[in-house]
């Protein structure tokens, strides 16, 4: 059977001072002012982010004061739109039947006839504008340096964003969110230039470790 391919846009950006080596509490703050934090679906994607970026030399912190960074996470839908395409086949199609007259040989000596000589089959190209409606799923995660947190030393300070985009005729956001999770773990503290695309297929092992809560295993 064939195997579903999600196409993801990536953009990372990490400040220019170093992350700390040793581990970093963090505490995850709910930035998408349409999603209530009491809502199902957002506590199962809290949890799949916690799995992802488990491995990202980053623990849970017991409370907003203790946590050393801030994990701003936004996620949602935007509006569809509709996009227009070109599409490309070619047709079979067959020719119709000809009508020969021939001559026979006969008994009598030779004799005019008429034989049905059947149409071939050809190719045609053609070409058919396709009308697409098209669902940007987006993800977002910035971390900021707690100003809350005894080891801050300043108010507000960047360390690093993730920006994972996914734009396909599918709706379903709940779905394509593992796998912009897993995606964005892997660029945690990276930049990834003027946006990178990835593409990940739908049995990806890593995608099915966040979403069963175990830890991927590091990336080479």
């Amino acid at each position: 059977a064939c195997t579903t391919t999600y196409t993801l846009k990536v953009d990372a950006i990490s400040s220019p001072e170093p992350l700390e080596d040793e581990p970093q509490s963090y505490i995850i703050v709910n930035t998408s002012p349409s999603i209530e934090e009491s809502d199902l679906h957002y506590k199962e994607t809290v949890s799949w982010v916690k799995t992802a970026i488990s491995g990202n030399n980053l623990y849970e912190a017991v409370s907003l004061k203790s946590a050393d960074i801030l994990i701003e996470l936004d996620y949602g839908i935007q509006k569809p739109y509709k996009r227009t395409r070109v599409v490309g086949d070619m047709q079979v199609v067959r020719e119709p039947p000809m009508i020969r007259t021939v001559w026979v040989e006969t008994s009598h000596g030779p004799r005019m006839t008429q034989v049905v000589i059947p149409g071939r089959l050809i190719m045609i190209p053609w070409q058919r504008v396709s009308v697409e409606i098209i669902h940007k799923k987006y993800l977002r995660m910035t971390a900021i340096k707690n100003s809350k947190s005894k080891k801050s030393d300043t108010d507000f300070e960047h360390l690093w964003s993730v920006s994972v985009s996914n734009e396909d005729t599918n709706d379903d956001l709940r779905k394509i969110l593992p796998f912009m999770i897993s995606v964005a773990s892997d660029f945690i503290g990276k930049d990834s230039g003027s946006g990178k695309k990835i593409r990940i297929k739908e049995d990806d092992i890593a995608v099915y470790l966040v979403k069963a809560g175990m830890q991927p295993q590091a990336k080479p």
